[in-house]
C-alpha cells in the first residue's frame, strides 16, 4: 500500500473514533458536548455567555468532530444566543472524510487549512468565541504557543476562549522510551514536528516495521516533562505537557485564566487521565 493511501486510511481512521455509525468508534472520548458541560458549571463561563446577547460568532481550531457544531449551537441556545456564526478550521479534509464515512458536514463554515496560522483568511479581533476541544492534544508542543497566539490575535477585546486539553498524568505510569533514540532503531531522526508514524516513514513496508515496534508505546520527548502516546491504530501521537507548563504556555501567548475545571477520567488505552476545560480572556 503506498504511503498516501496510508496518510488517507490513517486521517479516516482518526475522525472515526467520533463517528458512531463506525467500528472504531469510541464511546469513551471526550467530545466538544462533555467540555460544553464542564463549562456550564463554572459561573464564570455562564456569565460569559450571557453577556453575549442573541448573537455570538465562534471558531473552533481543530473541528474532527462532525457533532461538535449541533452541540455548540445548542449550549448557546440554552445560554440565550439564538445566533451562532461558527467558523471550523482543520488541516485535515474533513468534507471528504465525513463522506467515506457516511455522515453529512455539519453546519459550518469549514476552512481547510493550518490554524496556527490563519492570517490570510482572518483579520484580527472578528471572533467573540474560540474554542480549543484537546487540539493541544493533536498538536506537537513545539506548535502550540503559534496555535494560542492565533486564537488570542482573532478574539474580540471582550473575548473568550474555551480550551480543553489532557495532562501527561497516566503516561507517567507506563514504561517510557525516548523517542530519539526508538525512532533511530528504524533508521528515524527524531524531529520535534513529527505527528505521527506515518510523517516518519519512508515507505508501506517500513510503515509497517515501525508500527510493529512502536504501536502503543510512550516516548519521552523535550525537556519539560512532555510525551507521546503512539494511539493505535492509526500511529498518529497524541502529545502531552505537564499542566503547569501548559498554562505557562498560555500565558505567554496573551490569556489570563478566568477559572478552570479538573476532571480523572481513563481514556480508550487504559491510561488514567487529568482533563482540563479551562475559561480564558485575553491580555
Amino acid at each position: 500500500m503506498s504511503l498516501g493511501t496510508l496518510t488517507e486510511h490513517a486521517d479516516e481512521l482518526f475522525v472515526a473514533k467520533y463517528v458512531n455509525s463506525s467500528a472504531h468508534f469510541a464511546p469513551d472520548l471526550p467530545t466538544l458536548e462533555s467540555s460544553l458541560r464542564s463549562f456550564s458549571r463554572m459561573d464564570e463561563a455562564r456569565e460569559a455567555l450571557a453577556a453575549l446577547g442573541g448573537r455570538a460568532s465562534c471558531l473552533i481550531q481543530g473541528y474532527t468532530a462532525p457533532q461538535n457544531v449541533e452541540a455548540l449551537r445548542r449550549r448557546l441556545s440554552e445560554a440565550g444566543v439564538a445566533r451562532a456564526d461558527v467558523v471550523a478550521v482543520d488541516l485535515l479534509d474533513l468534507p471528504r472524510i465525513y463522506d467515506r464515512l457516511g455522515v453529512g458536514i455539519p453546519d459550518v463554515d469549514f476552512l481547510q487549512g493550518d490554524a496556527c496560522d490563519l492570517s490570510a483568511l482572518i483579520a484580527d479581533a472578528v471572533f467573540d468565541i474560540v474554542i480549543q476541544d484537546f487540539t493541544l492534544n493533536c498538536l506537537p508542543p513545539v506548535l502550540a504557543p503559534k496555535l494560542s497566539r492565533e486564537a488570542q490575535r482573532v478574539l474580540k477585546a471582550d473575548g473568550f476562549a474555551m480550551v480543553s486539553f489532557t495532562d501527561a498524568t497516566g503516561l507517567r505510569e507506563r514504561p517510557v522510551l525516548p523517542a530519539t533514540n526508538a525512532l533511530l532503531r528504524h533508521g528515524v531522526e527524531w524531529t520535534s514536528t513529527l505527528t505521527g508514524l506515518m510523517d516518519a516513514a519512508e515507505s508501506g513496508s517500513h510503515f509497517d516495521e515501525l508500527s510493529a515496534g512502536l504501536m502503543g508505546a510512550t516516548l519521552a520527548a523535550g525537556a519539560r516533562g512532555e510525551l507521546i502516546f503512539v494511539t493505535p491504530p492509526s500511529g498518529r501521537f497524541e502529545f502531552f505537557a505537564p499542566a503547569d507548563s501548559t498554562f505557562e504556555m498560555l500565558r505567554h501567548a496573551g490569556f489570563h485564566c478566568v477559572a478552570f475545571d479538573r476532571s480523572i477520567g481513563i481514556d480508550p488505552a487504559g491510561l488514567q487521565c487529568a482533563r482540563y476545560r479551562c475559561l480564558l480572556r485575553p491580555i
